[in-house]
């Protein structure tokens, strides 16, 4: 974890982190003049830095909230086109939107996107019939119902902070427009929401179940994963454990093995 804060007071932002977080305040001294917060460590810059991503989320929005850590301000919209006058596909695309949000929220480090549960409800009733026009009513009269996406005629608009990766920048436009394809082509769309522990495992899969699998899409892949908790290929942290532990038998074994057949080797050629 790397966040960049802007404080003139860090002895008071860093006693506001501990308050929050509940842990023991404790000054370092020179030559670092850093402080530490459990796990985290306040340098003189004011740079919050930990060894895990655990409670990233939210402690960048507490800083946030704090003034301690500016909203992004430059952004980059991503338009789609898109048959917005569609019922189904209306309701396709926010029902995911509310279902990983929290996936997407991770990606972005910021709260990026949400759906209201309010707005649900009324999804569920959106007839086909102008159907684009009558969802524009509904945000029309509550504007914090939707984050992160605007439905305009014949398109949609993805608003994601722009990120100084240009893989990154490059994997958002490819994420946008697998969503909407999605969206499009899906006869039915979960609004659950998604919330794991082992968020590179579930991100991972969602995104090979969007279409963005194989080798070409490798890099934005990888963008995507990047700073996530978790491991990719193992559901679970048992799994993960469990697999390291037969990796370390097998190599075991093989050196056994080798140091075997280097003593009989040794044997033979004495006798």
């Amino acid at each position: 974890m790397r966040i960049e804060t802007k404080t003139d007071n860090r002895r008071k932002m860093v006693q506001d982190i501990a308050e929050f977080t509940g842990e023991e305040l404790h000054y370092v001294g020179p030559p670092t003049f850093s402080y530490t917060v459990g796990r985290l460590t306040i340098d003189r810059d004011g740079v919050i830095t930990s060894e895990t991503e655990e409670g990233e989320d939210f402690l960048t929005q507490f800083l946030q909230e704090k003034g301690y850590l500016e909203d992004p301000v430059d952004e980059v919209k991503i338009e789609i086109p898109a048959d917005t006058g569609e019922g189904k596909f209306l309701q396709n695309l926010l029902f995911m939107i509310h279902a990983r949000a929290y996936l997407l929220n991770r990606i972005t480090r910021y709260e990026t996107f949400a759906v209201s549960d309010s707005l649900l409800e009324k999804l569920e009733q959106l007839s086909e019939e102008n159907a684009g026009e009558n969802l524009q009513t509904i945000l029309s009269t509550d504007t914090a119902a939707l984050k992160g996406l605007s439905v305009e005629e014949g398109k949609v608009i993805f608003t994601f902070p722009l990120s100084p990766d240009s893989a990154k920048n490059k994997a958002y436009s490819e994420l946008a427009a697998k969503i909407v394809t999605k969206a499009k082509e899906a006869k039915r769309v979960s609004a659950t929401p998604v919330v794991e522990e082992n968020e590179k495992y579930y991100l991972r899969i969602w995104l090979v179940q969007l279409g963005l699998a194989g080798t070409a899409n490798k890099e934005s892949r990888k963008a995507l994963l990047a700073g996530l908790k978790g491991h990719t290929a193992f559901r679970t942290k048992e799994e993960a454990e469990k697999f390291s532990i037969i990796q370390k038998e097998r190599r075991a074994a093989v050196k056994a093995a080798q140091m075997n057949n280097q003593e009989s080797e040794t044997l033979g050629g004495n006798a």
